[in-house]
């Protein structure tokens, strides 16, 4: 009888779960959303760890692995943690070097354009004098007043679009950072404990899985 009622009861919570999905979607989606942000950084934390270990494994061969001293055992893994990040951290360095100058490069060359663009901007407001006319009286004398309005407004709209900007960089900075530190605690609390955790791990496969 109890066989006879698992078919139809999984059903229904399937059916249900997905009537909860479509009416609350949005509801769902921005919850969704908001665990995929906080689970990035650990996500970060936990590839960095991956291949961070890949060094740390290499200098633990490498740091007197025969040696019985209580020292050098209770040493090798800070050690060899510091030594692979040193390591990553040189090699990110060694890209940034790599890609710099051609950057610098671009940055001179997009600099060397910008003489002749605004040779071209003069020479077009020069061929559109018409429609700047109402900036200037029946007379030919100048509106300073119009003239005034339009710059300030024009100031104004570059002004809060600059500050916009730069609080959206400064936001996205301090976000970046957070995250990065955050991988990186992760990552270190991982290595540092990669045996007991692989244990821990092991233990709820085999008590949750099947063989």
């Amino acid at each position: 009888m109890n066989q006879n009622w698992k078919g139809p009861l999984r059903l229904g919570a399937v059916l249900f779960g997905l009537y909860l999905a479509v009416h609350y979607w949005e509801r769902l989606s921005a919850l969704a959303a908001l665990a995929l942000g906080a689970a990035l950084p650990l996500a970060l934390g936990a590839v960095i760890a991956y291949a961070v270990n890949i060094l740390m494994s290499m200098y633990e061969g490498w740091y007197f692995p025969q040696s019985q001293n209580q020292a050098v055992i209770k040493s090798r893994r800070p050690v060899c943690l510091l030594l692979s990040y040193a390591s990553l951290i040189a090699l990110v360095v060694l890209i940034v070097r790599m890609i710099l100058p051609e950057l610098i490069q671009s940055v001179t060359l997009l600099l060397q354009e910008l003489v002749p663009l605004l040779q071209r901007l003069s020479v077009t407001i020069n061929e559109n004098q018409n429609q700047l006319a109402g900036l200037f009286a029946s007379d030919g004398t100048v509106d300073w007043q119009e003239l005034a309005v339009k710059t300030v407004n024009f100031l104004l709209a570059g002004l809060g679009g600059v500050m916009g900007s730069l609080v959206s960089l400064v936001s996205a900075a301090v976000s970046t950072a957070f995250t990065a530190i955050v991988s990186v605690i992760f990552s270190i609390y991982l290595l540092l404990g990669k045996e007991k955790l692989s244990r821990q791990c092991a233990l709820v496969l085999k008590t949750y899985l099947k063989p």
